[in-house]
Protein backbone atom coordinates (compact mmCIF):
# COMPACT_ATOMS: atom_id res chain seq x y z
CA UNK A 1 0.00 0.00 0.00
CA UNK A 2 1.32 3.28 -0.87
CA UNK A 3 0.92 5.99 2.11
CA UNK A 4 1.69 10.11 1.60
CA UNK A 5 3.94 11.95 3.51
CA UNK A 6 4.97 15.45 3.76
CA UNK A 7 8.14 16.81 4.59
CA UNK A 8 9.28 19.26 7.47
CA UNK A 9 10.76 22.21 5.45
CA UNK A 10 11.46 25.87 5.77
CA UNK A 11 7.52 26.75 5.06
CA UNK A 12 7.33 25.96 9.05
CA UNK A 13 10.36 28.09 10.34
CA UNK A 14 10.49 31.62 11.31
CA UNK A 15 13.45 33.38 13.36
CA UNK A 16 11.57 32.00 16.40
CA UNK A 17 12.59 28.42 15.32
CA UNK A 18 10.67 25.58 13.69
CA UNK A 19 6.71 25.60 14.56
CA UNK A 20 6.26 21.63 14.72
CA UNK A 21 2.93 21.78 16.20
CA UNK A 22 1.62 23.82 13.65
CA UNK A 23 3.46 21.75 10.92
CA UNK A 24 1.69 18.72 12.46
CA UNK A 25 -1.99 20.40 12.46
CA UNK A 26 -1.97 21.56 9.13
CA UNK A 27 -0.61 18.29 7.62
CA UNK A 28 -3.13 16.40 9.41
CA UNK A 29 -5.72 18.73 8.74
CA UNK A 30 -5.43 18.44 4.63
CA UNK A 31 -4.89 14.39 5.26
CA UNK A 32 -2.03 13.40 5.12
CA UNK A 33 -0.89 9.41 6.29
CA UNK A 34 2.88 10.99 7.50
CA UNK A 35 5.51 13.53 7.98
CA UNK A 36 9.31 12.77 6.62
CA UNK A 37 11.76 14.44 10.09
CA UNK A 38 14.70 16.09 9.52
CA UNK A 39 16.87 16.73 12.50
CA UNK A 40 18.23 19.99 10.89
CA UNK A 41 14.89 21.34 12.19
CA UNK A 42 13.63 18.86 14.96
CA UNK A 43 16.84 18.05 16.75
CA UNK A 44 15.30 18.39 19.83
CA UNK A 45 13.06 14.86 19.48
CA UNK A 46 16.27 12.63 19.05
CA UNK A 47 15.69 13.78 22.94
CA UNK A 48 12.09 13.40 23.85
CA UNK A 49 11.30 10.58 21.52
CA UNK A 50 8.27 9.97 23.95
CA UNK A 51 7.23 13.72 23.27
CA UNK A 52 7.24 13.23 19.60
CA UNK A 53 5.41 9.94 19.88
CA UNK A 54 2.50 11.57 22.17
CA UNK A 55 2.39 14.65 19.62
CA UNK A 56 2.25 12.02 16.26
CA UNK A 57 -0.61 9.79 18.11
CA UNK A 58 -2.31 12.88 19.04
CA UNK A 59 -2.47 14.15 15.28
CA UNK A 60 -2.77 10.16 13.52
CA UNK A 61 0.34 10.66 11.89
CA UNK A 62 3.30 8.72 11.07
CA UNK A 63 6.81 9.24 10.52
CA UNK A 64 7.97 8.03 6.88
CA UNK A 65 11.46 8.69 7.35
CA UNK A 66 13.89 10.87 8.97
CA UNK A 67 16.66 12.87 6.73
CA UNK A 68 20.50 12.90 7.15
CA UNK A 69 22.49 15.24 5.08
CA UNK A 70 25.95 13.37 5.38
CA UNK A 71 29.90 14.76 6.09
CA UNK A 72 31.72 12.11 4.41
CA UNK A 73 35.34 13.22 3.15
CA UNK A 74 36.22 14.61 6.36
CA UNK A 75 37.82 12.75 8.96
CA UNK A 76 36.75 14.30 12.29
CA UNK A 77 33.22 15.12 11.21
CA UNK A 78 32.89 11.74 9.47
CA UNK A 79 33.26 10.71 13.12
CA UNK A 80 30.78 12.62 14.78
CA UNK A 81 28.37 11.69 12.09
CA UNK A 82 28.42 7.86 12.67
CA UNK A 83 27.15 9.23 16.40
CA UNK A 84 24.38 11.37 14.97
CA UNK A 85 23.13 8.26 12.96
CA UNK A 86 23.14 6.27 15.64
CA UNK A 87 20.80 8.86 17.48
CA UNK A 88 18.68 9.21 14.12
CA UNK A 89 18.24 5.21 14.04
CA UNK A 90 17.15 5.40 17.81
CA UNK A 91 14.47 7.68 16.48
CA UNK A 92 13.31 5.70 13.94
CA UNK A 93 13.03 2.39 15.86
CA UNK A 94 11.12 4.00 18.13
CA UNK A 95 8.54 5.38 16.15
CA UNK A 96 8.04 2.17 13.73
CA UNK A 97 9.53 3.99 11.07
CA UNK A 98 12.11 2.21 8.76
CA UNK A 99 14.19 4.39 6.48
CA UNK A 100 17.13 6.75 7.09
CA UNK A 101 17.05 9.24 4.23
CA UNK A 102 20.46 9.90 3.47
CA UNK A 103 22.70 12.17 0.92
CA UNK A 104 25.71 14.21 1.38
CA UNK A 105 29.28 14.75 -0.13
CA UNK A 106 30.63 18.44 0.34
CA UNK A 107 31.91 19.40 -3.27
CA UNK A 108 35.70 21.54 -2.91
CA UNK A 109 35.68 24.63 -4.82
CA UNK A 110 38.77 23.43 -6.73
CA UNK A 111 36.76 20.06 -7.76
CA UNK A 112 36.69 16.70 -5.93
CA UNK A 113 39.60 13.92 -6.64
CA UNK A 114 39.07 10.31 -7.19
CA UNK A 115 40.12 9.73 -3.51
CA UNK A 116 37.57 11.59 -2.30
CA UNK A 117 35.08 9.67 -4.05
CA UNK A 118 36.77 6.50 -3.17
CA UNK A 119 36.79 7.56 0.35
CA UNK A 120 33.04 8.86 0.16
CA UNK A 121 31.92 5.85 -0.70
CA UNK A 122 33.72 3.80 2.19
CA UNK A 123 32.24 5.82 4.73
CA UNK A 124 28.76 5.61 3.11
CA UNK A 125 29.53 1.42 3.22
CA UNK A 126 30.22 1.87 6.64
CA UNK A 127 27.39 4.25 7.48
CA UNK A 128 24.69 1.58 5.69
CA UNK A 129 26.46 -1.02 7.61
CA UNK A 130 25.68 0.47 10.72
CA UNK A 131 22.02 1.16 9.68
CA UNK A 132 21.34 -2.53 8.43
CA UNK A 133 22.73 -3.95 11.83
CA UNK A 134 19.66 -1.75 13.27
CA UNK A 135 17.06 -3.41 11.03
CA UNK A 136 16.56 0.07 9.44
CA UNK A 137 16.64 0.63 5.39
CA UNK A 138 19.57 3.18 4.31
CA UNK A 139 18.55 5.16 1.05
CA UNK A 140 20.47 7.25 -0.87
CA UNK A 141 18.45 10.54 -1.61
CA UNK A 142 20.50 12.19 -4.59
CA UNK A 143 20.67 15.79 -4.28
CA UNK A 144 21.90 18.81 -6.40
CA UNK A 145 24.70 20.57 -4.76
CA UNK A 146 26.51 17.17 -3.39
CA UNK A 147 29.65 15.07 -4.74
CA UNK A 148 27.23 12.69 -6.88
CA UNK A 149 24.96 15.44 -8.21
CA UNK A 150 25.81 14.06 -12.09
CA UNK A 151 24.86 10.58 -13.79
CA UNK A 152 28.42 9.93 -13.99
CA UNK A 153 29.35 9.57 -10.13
CA UNK A 154 25.72 8.63 -9.02
CA UNK A 155 26.19 5.62 -11.12
CA UNK A 156 29.96 5.02 -9.44
CA UNK A 157 27.60 5.30 -5.97
CA UNK A 158 25.48 3.10 -7.64
CA UNK A 159 27.86 0.02 -9.31
CA UNK A 160 29.92 0.25 -5.89
CA UNK A 161 27.46 -0.44 -3.84
CA UNK A 162 25.11 -3.52 -3.61
CA UNK A 163 21.55 -3.17 -4.15
CA UNK A 164 20.50 -4.81 -0.83
CA UNK A 165 23.08 -2.52 1.16
CA UNK A 166 22.04 0.76 -0.26
CA UNK A 167 18.48 1.82 -1.52
CA UNK A 168 17.63 4.55 -3.62
CA UNK A 169 15.07 7.99 -3.00
CA UNK A 170 14.47 9.36 -6.55
CA UNK A 171 13.63 12.89 -5.57
CA UNK A 172 11.87 13.93 -9.19
CA UNK A 173 13.10 17.83 -8.43
CA UNK A 174 16.46 17.13 -7.41
CA UNK A 175 17.33 14.66 -10.36
CA UNK A 176 15.74 17.11 -12.85
CA UNK A 177 18.37 20.11 -11.49
CA UNK A 178 20.87 17.18 -11.51
CA UNK A 179 20.38 17.17 -15.25
CA UNK A 180 19.21 13.71 -14.94
CA UNK A 181 15.59 12.23 -16.44
CA UNK A 182 13.74 11.52 -13.27
CA UNK A 183 12.18 8.51 -15.03
CA UNK A 184 14.89 6.89 -16.79
CA UNK A 185 17.35 6.90 -13.65
CA UNK A 186 14.25 5.54 -11.84
CA UNK A 187 13.97 2.63 -14.77
CA UNK A 188 17.69 1.99 -14.26
CA UNK A 189 17.66 1.78 -10.81
CA UNK A 190 13.93 0.29 -9.88
CA UNK A 191 14.94 -2.57 -8.15
CA UNK A 192 16.60 -0.76 -5.54
CA UNK A 193 13.58 1.87 -4.73
CA UNK A 194 12.45 1.53 -1.40
CA UNK A 195 11.18 5.26 -0.79
CA UNK A 196 10.45 8.51 -3.57
CA UNK A 197 10.16 12.02 -2.83
CA UNK A 198 7.24 13.58 -5.71
CA UNK A 199 8.26 17.41 -5.99
CA UNK A 200 7.65 19.76 -9.17
CA UNK A 201 9.89 22.32 -10.58
CA UNK A 202 10.14 24.66 -13.08
CA UNK A 203 13.10 27.37 -14.81
CA UNK A 204 13.20 30.61 -12.78
CA UNK A 205 12.65 33.89 -14.95
CA UNK A 206 13.92 36.02 -12.18
CA UNK A 207 16.98 38.32 -13.03
CA UNK A 208 18.81 39.84 -10.32
CA UNK A 209 16.97 43.58 -9.81
CA UNK A 210 20.20 44.68 -8.11
CA UNK A 211 22.51 44.58 -10.87
CA UNK A 212 22.81 46.43 -14.11
CA UNK A 213 23.11 44.35 -17.07
CA UNK A 214 26.81 45.24 -17.66
CA UNK A 215 27.91 45.25 -13.93
CA UNK A 216 29.98 41.96 -12.40
CA UNK A 217 29.11 40.19 -9.21
CA UNK A 218 31.31 39.93 -6.91
CA UNK A 219 31.68 36.56 -5.37
CA UNK A 220 33.32 37.39 -1.76
CA UNK A 221 29.93 39.87 -1.42
CA UNK A 222 27.92 37.60 1.32
CA UNK A 223 25.82 40.15 2.53
CA UNK A 224 23.94 41.49 -0.50
CA UNK A 225 24.32 38.19 -2.57
CA UNK A 226 24.55 34.79 0.10
CA UNK A 227 26.38 32.13 -1.34
CA UNK A 228 24.92 28.49 -1.54
CA UNK A 229 27.32 26.02 0.98
CA UNK A 230 27.28 23.56 -2.83
CA UNK A 231 27.15 23.55 -6.38
CA UNK A 232 28.03 25.70 -9.03
CA UNK A 233 27.63 29.46 -9.16
CA UNK A 234 26.65 31.04 -12.45
CA UNK A 235 27.35 34.84 -11.83
CA UNK A 236 27.53 36.56 -15.25
CA UNK A 237 26.30 33.82 -17.35
CA UNK A 238 22.48 33.95 -16.47
CA UNK A 239 22.44 36.39 -13.71
CA UNK A 240 21.69 33.21 -11.49
CA UNK A 241 23.01 33.03 -7.82
CA UNK A 242 23.05 29.35 -8.06
CA UNK A 243 22.11 26.30 -10.97
CA UNK A 244 19.96 24.92 -8.00
CA UNK A 245 16.75 25.78 -6.43
CA UNK A 246 18.27 27.88 -2.68
CA UNK A 247 18.11 30.92 -3.29
CA UNK A 248 14.90 33.67 -5.00
CA UNK A 249 17.68 33.82 -7.59
CA UNK A 250 18.42 30.13 -8.93
CA UNK A 251 18.07 28.86 -11.75
CA UNK A 252 15.23 26.45 -10.71
CA UNK A 253 12.43 27.20 -8.07
CA UNK A 254 10.55 24.48 -6.47
CA UNK A 255 6.76 24.21 -7.12
CA UNK A 256 4.27 22.16 -6.24
CA UNK A 257 2.68 18.90 -8.21
CA UNK A 258 1.06 19.57 -11.27
CA UNK A 259 2.18 23.04 -11.55
CA UNK A 260 5.68 22.67 -12.84
CA UNK A 261 7.71 20.91 -15.77
CA UNK A 262 8.43 16.92 -14.01
CA UNK A 263 6.45 14.50 -16.12
CA UNK A 264 4.24 12.49 -13.24
CA UNK A 265 1.89 9.98 -15.24
CA UNK A 266 4.94 7.98 -16.55
CA UNK A 267 6.59 7.95 -13.54
CA UNK A 268 3.06 6.63 -11.66
CA UNK A 269 2.89 4.45 -14.46
CA UNK A 270 6.46 2.84 -12.92
CA UNK A 271 5.61 2.69 -10.18
CA UNK A 272 2.69 0.39 -9.93
CA UNK A 273 4.48 -1.66 -12.90
CA UNK A 274 7.22 -2.37 -10.32
CA UNK A 275 4.34 -3.06 -7.44
CA UNK A 276 5.93 -0.61 -5.00
CA UNK A 277 4.64 -0.27 -1.34
CA UNK A 278 5.95 2.89 0.78
CA UNK A 279 6.15 6.23 0.76
CA UNK A 280 5.44 8.68 -1.49
CA UNK A 281 6.49 12.01 0.31
CA UNK A 282 6.66 15.71 -1.04
CA UNK A 283 9.87 17.09 0.44
CA UNK A 284 8.94 20.98 -1.32
CA UNK A 285 11.95 23.20 0.18
CA UNK A 286 9.39 26.20 0.52
CA UNK A 287 6.46 27.33 -1.51
CA UNK A 288 5.08 30.84 -2.56
CA UNK A 289 1.40 30.14 -1.26
CA UNK A 290 0.20 29.39 1.98
CA UNK A 291 1.48 26.26 3.47
CA UNK A 292 -2.17 25.16 4.01
CA UNK A 293 -3.01 25.58 0.14
CA UNK A 294 0.49 23.95 -0.66
CA UNK A 295 -0.26 21.11 1.32
CA UNK A 296 -3.65 20.57 0.03
CA UNK A 297 -3.17 21.30 -3.79
CA UNK A 298 -0.07 18.42 -3.69
CA UNK A 299 -2.25 15.83 -1.94
CA UNK A 300 -5.19 16.67 -3.87
CA UNK A 301 -2.82 16.22 -7.35
CA UNK A 302 -1.20 13.00 -5.71
CA UNK A 303 -4.25 11.47 -5.56
CA UNK A 304 -5.71 12.65 -8.71
CA UNK A 305 -2.07 10.74 -10.05
CA UNK A 306 -2.78 7.60 -8.16
CA UNK A 307 -6.42 7.45 -8.54
CA UNK A 308 -7.58 8.54 -5.04
CA UNK A 309 -5.43 5.66 -3.43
Amino acid sequence: MIKFGCAMTWNWTSYFGADFPRFLDEVALTGWNGIEMSSDFLGYYLDHIDELKKLLELHKLEVSSIYSHLVLIDKAGFEAELDSVRRKINLIKNVGSEILLLDGGMKKSEGNSPGDYKLAVENIKKICELVHSNNVKPTWHLHWGTMFDNEKYFDYLMENTEKDTLYFCPDTAQLTMCGMDPLSVMEKYKNRISYIHFKDVIENTFINRYLKATEKINPGNNTLYPLSSAGEYKYLENRYLDSGAFHINSKYKIIEIGRGQVEFKPIVELIRAIDFSGWVTVDQDYTGYRSMESLDVNLRNLNYLFGEM
